[in-house]
C-alpha cells in the first residue's frame, strides 16, 4: 500500500548566538520570535512574522492539499513567484535509474537567509532577557 505525503518547500530565517551565561533553559514563543537553548549555551532565535513559500509547479499540482493551512495562515505566508518556477518546471519528474535524479543532484536546499527577519527577532530577544544583553552584543 503506498503512502501519500505531500510536501512543499518553505523558507523562514533564523540564526545562532555563542553561547549566553544566565539565559533561560527553557524554549518558548511570543508573538514576535521564538527561541530554543542550545547544547552550547547558545540560542536559536527566529522571527515569527513571514514564512516565505515561491511558487512551483507543485504549488499548483498540491493547491487542495495545503488549502486548509492555507486557509488558515494566509496572513502568515509571503508568496513569491521568481526563478524557482522555472528551474522546477525543467526538471524532469522522474530520471531513469541508471541516472541521478533532481533530487541527487540537489541534496540540500541553502537559500539566502533574510536578514532584516533575523535581525528583528534578534533585537526583541534581547528585550525581553535583559540579562543575556551584555553577552549578546
Amino acid at each position: 500500500m503506498a503512502c501519500r505525503l505531500p510536501q512543499l518547500k518553505i523558507r523562514s530565517s533564523a540564526l545562532r548566538t555563542s553561547a549566553v551565561e544566565g539565559g533561560t533553559s527553557v524554549s518558548g514563543r511570543t508573538s514576535e520570535f521564538s527561541y530554543r537553548k542550545r547544547l552550547d549555551g547558545g540560542y536559536l532565535i527566529a522571527g515569527m512574522d513571514k514564512t516565505r513559500a515561491d511558487l512551483v509547479p507543485d504549488s499548483f499540482a498540491l493547491f487542495r492539499d495545503f488549502l486548509p493551512i492555507l486557509r488558515l495562515e494566509w496572513r502568515s505566508v509571503r508568496l513569491s513567484l521568481g526563478h524557482r518556477f522555472i528551474e522546477e518546471w525543467q526538471q524532469a519528474p522522474a530520471a531513469p535509474l541508471d541516472q541521478p535524479s533532481a533530487y541527487e543532484r540537489d541534496r540540500v536546499l541553502d537559500p539566502t537567509p533574510h536578514i532584516a527577519d533575523t535581525d528583528r527577532a534578534f533585537d526583541c530577544f534581547k528585550k525581553v532577557f535583559p540579562a543575556c544583553r551584555q553577552d549578546l552584543d
